[in-house]
């Protein structure tokens, strides 16, 4: 044998076979320029004994020996020996089974009484430089995978023979789980995936395994262990296949994106609001000119954004409003950052018209202004319906005249004026006598007109302090807010009676009402709501009783009859 360089190696020699052991010593011994020290055990207990105290560069190892045999024998010497190199001594010749050892974790299958003392050592060397080689891989494997979840990724290590996966704890805790929580198996992860993104992972995959794709990457969701779903990147490389190309082992990472996907959703969902809400929107830098509008802003003034891009919104004022209106408005802006209220403004065709705005001024992390935004709403015909809503609200819809709601709004005020001034006023409830005959024989619209006909004519017997006030059906009320005395009150109310005992003329027929009146003086027959009217109405029914076309003033103990 020809040697170029020396070699030493200290050998664990595991053979319950005196004979067996004998000859390979002997075999060693042949080798020029090398140097074995060779330590023999006879059993699989014996070697874990040693290999837990001394220090052998490499372990040849018997499959049939006292306490262990076949495949086991390796497992448990491979579990044992860490790196260190394997070889497997056997008296049997196969293929099949040598594969199983060497996948068991040998590095190399020798077949008693089948080599030379040049085999043997070139087997060593070799298992030796494997071993070696694996251990820089395994370091540099490491180095990855610190560098990998250094940067937050989670590793996974997918044997695609065997399902087997590895999943780095990184990975784990990305989903919530302790690092014995989850299986080394590809289930752990395929039912874990979303799934509406299960069919397009599987896809991906078998495109990437069958070279349609060139890579793996993949953004899906994976249920987290409370029950959430989390968006991950999943990337993934083979870096082993068989003879024919199958894929043996992919390795690959996912990365938590979760963060990422819900700024892009709320990017998403503040842009479709920026786009669709009703308010116009307009976005200016901290030198006040436009940078953004939005299409309600286009809706409110006709501008377009390429027609105000870089402006100064105040090309759109109207000319309303005075340098201090808009010196308080930027004054109120810096002091507490907003301001809100009515402006007048002018839109592309000149037209003026009036917004409600809220302006908010956008600040950096040191409290710069960076940009102010403006929403503001077109509330024109808004302001121009107010009194037509509020005139519904407080008037009666046949007659126009103030409802209940607004008479004893008036009422109340009279009364607290009437108090603070020491002074007088007077209520008093009319009623159209047989008017339910007319609107029965005659019609609701006949009736209808009868009322304001009856309106018209009560109006035109007060002042323009006094209200007339239609509180429902035929019934009325009139407030005379100021009187001298109780004969102020009498005289409006014998002028009422007497128009309402007029005809009325009304789609050529001449009809003849009356009408029953009572009155009620403040401070003498009541000094609250309840009381004035009360006793009105009590006096319009005594009116009625004696014979209806009559106007009574409320005394004391009037009593209606049952």
């Amino acid at each position: 044998m020809n040697m170029k360089h020396s070699f030493s190696c200290r050998i664990l020699l595991v053979e319950d076979d005196a004979s067996d052991a004998h000859l390979l010593r002997q075999l060693l011994k042949q080798v020029a320029d090398s140097t074995f020290d060779v330590i023999w055990v006879k059993s699989l207990a014996e070697a874990l004994d040693h290999l837990k105290t001394d220090g052998p560069d490499i372990v040849l190892l018997d499959l049939t020996l006292p306490d262990s045999s076949g495949l086991k024998t390796v497992q448990a010497g491979r579990a044992a020996a860490g790196m260190l190199p394997l070889i497997v001594l056997t008296g049997h010749d196969d293929a099949d089974f040598a594969l199983q050892t060497l996948e068991a974790g040998a590095q190399d299958y020798l077949i008693k009484g089948a080599f030379e003392a040049d085999d043997l050592v070139r087997a060593i060397r070799y298992a030796m430089s494997r071993a070696k080689l694996e251990q820089r891989l395994s370091e540099a494997e490491e180095r990855w995978r610190f560098a990998l979840e250094g940067a937050g990724d989670g590793i996974w290590d997918w044997d695609v023979l065997t399902g087997e996966v590895k999943y780095s704890s990184r990975l784990k805790a990305m989903l919530g789980y302790g690092e014995n929580e989850m299986q080394d198996r590809i289930e752990e992860w395929t039912i874990r995936i979303h799934p509406e993104d299960a069919e397009q992972v599987n896809s991906d995959v078998q495109a990437y395994f069958e070279g349609r794709s060139p890579v793996y990457a993949r953004e899906h969701r994976l249920r987290c262990k409370n029950g959430k779903w989390k968006w991950v990147l999943d990337r993934g490389k083979v870096v082993s296949r068989d003879a024919a190309g199958k894929p043996l082992r992919m390795i690959g990472t996912f990365t938590d994106i979760d963060w990422l996907k819900q700024a892009e959703e709320l990017s998403r969902l503040s842009n479709t609001v920026f786009n669709t809400v009703d308010e116009a929107l307009l976005v200016t830098d901290a030198n006040n000119r436009i940078v953004m509008v939005n299409p309600s802003f286009t809706r409110v003034t006709g501008y377009t954004f390429e027609d105000v891009s870089g402006r100064n919104p105040s090309m759109l004022a109207s000319g309303r409003h005075g340098e201090v209106f808009y010196h308080d408005l930027w004054e109120k802006l810096g002091r507490e950052g907003g301001w809100c209220g009515e402006i007048w403004n002018r839109r592309k065709d000149g037209e003026a018209y009036i917004e409600w705005a809220s302006i908010k001024q956008v600040t950096d992390a040191q409290g710069k202004p960076t940009h102010y935004v403006a929403a503001f709403s077109d509330i024109t015909v808004r302001k121009a319906n107010e009194e037509n809503i509020r005139h519904q609200a407080q008037y009666d819809a046949l007659t126009d005249l103030p409802n209940r709601v607004l008479l004893f709004d008036r009422l109340q005020q009279a009364l607290a004026q009437a108090k603070r001034d020491k002074a007088r006023l007077a209520l008093m409830y009319v009623d159209l006598d047989r008017f339910k005959q007319i609107n029965d024989s005659l019609g609701h619209t006949i009736g209808d007109l009868v009322l304001q006909q009856a309106a018209e004519r009560m109006q035109g017997c007060v002042r323009e302090v006094d209200t007339v006030a239609r509180i429902g059906g035929d019934e009325f009320i009139v407030l005379l807010p100021i009187i001298e005395n109780d004969e102020d009150a009498l005289i409006v109310a014998e002028k009422i009676r007497q128009v309402l005992c007029q005809p009325f003329e009304i789609s050529g027929q001449s009809l003849k009402l009356s009408s029953s009146i009572g009155i009620a003086i403040y401070p003498d027959h009541g000094t609250s709501e309840d009381e004035i009217t009360g006793n009105a109405d009590i006096a319009m029914y005594i009116a009625k009783e004696a014979g209806r076309d009559n106007v009574k003033i409320y005394t004391q103990g009037m009593q209606v009859k049952d």
